[in-house]
């Protein structure tokens, strides 16, 4: 696999750290891969950038983002994906937008079970919410485990491994979140982003009251009403209140 800039791994910034993968296509395919960005991008985002990849799954190029703060990828990604448009790359329906969380420090046990539980099972509340956000339901590069008919407290997860889960597990530092649709309107990458940001917020200071939920409706209530107390989300919550 192709592989341009390859990647001097390094965290940008100060707080959770979020690495974005993201997936575009272009009239010239995987030749864009090997491009010379260095005249189209600035030395601060060749520096955010961590990687332009080849990806099977699109006609184009996958870019990856350094492991940073919220606040510079507010700083860098505008201009980024303003650039990539000019340059002729778009998102069909091929592409995705992959998020990676870190993982926290405490309970992380409990929150990844809670998170394997409301993500990777499928559920009509949830599944409802992530369509509306991430821009598409599951595909078969992020699945959904099974369906859950249960609290999340009763919940017992399938013994499968696959990092096309759309909650993969697999990473050593991160969760990853695949279902978003992959885009060139910073709108809808910002608020893809805070969506798995806030869940992993959310499980990690909620976690006990989650457990104590008896549903999914309740779960969602519970999500929502934290979310709405929340500044660090603007662009999720502004599109939550708007639908």
């Amino acid at each position: 696999m192709r592989c341009n800039y390859n990647p001097q791994w390094r965290k940008i910034g100060k707080g959770v750290m979020v690495g974005l993968e993201l997936e575009f296509e272009h009239d010239s395919g995987p030749d864009m891969v090997d491009a010379d960005y260095s005249e189209v991008f600035t030395e601060e985002e060749l520096s955010y950038l961590a990687a332009v990849k080849e990806d099977g799954s699109v006609d184009g190029a996958e870019f990856v983002t350094q492991p940073a703060a919220y606040d510079k990828h507010q700083e860098y990604l505008p201009g980024i994906l303003r650039k990539l448009h000019d340059l002729g790359f778009y998102a069909s329906h091929s592409c995705g937008l992959h998020v990676h969380v870190e993982r926290p420090e405490n309970n992380e046990l409990r929150v990844r079970n809670i998170l394997k539980a409301i993500v990777r099972a499928s559920t009509e509340e949830w599944d409802d919410l992530f369509y509306r956000v991430q821009g598409r339901g599951s595909t078969q590069y992020a699945y959904e485990e099974r369906v859950r008919d249960c609290p999340v407290s009763e919940y017992t997860r399938d013994s499968r491994v696959d990092k096309f889960l759309r909650f993969n597990t697999l990473h050593q530092d991160t969760y990853e979140f695949r279902q978003g649709h992959g885009s060139i309107r910073i709108s809808r990458v910002m608020r893809r982003m805070e969506l798995a940001m806030s869940l992993v917020e959310w499980a990690k200071t909620c976690f006990q009251d989650i457990l104590e939920t008896k549903n999914p409706a309740e779960e969602l209530a519970l999500y929502r009403e934290w979310l709405s107390a929340q500044p660090g989300y603007p662009v999720l919550t502004g599109f939550l209140e708007s639908c």
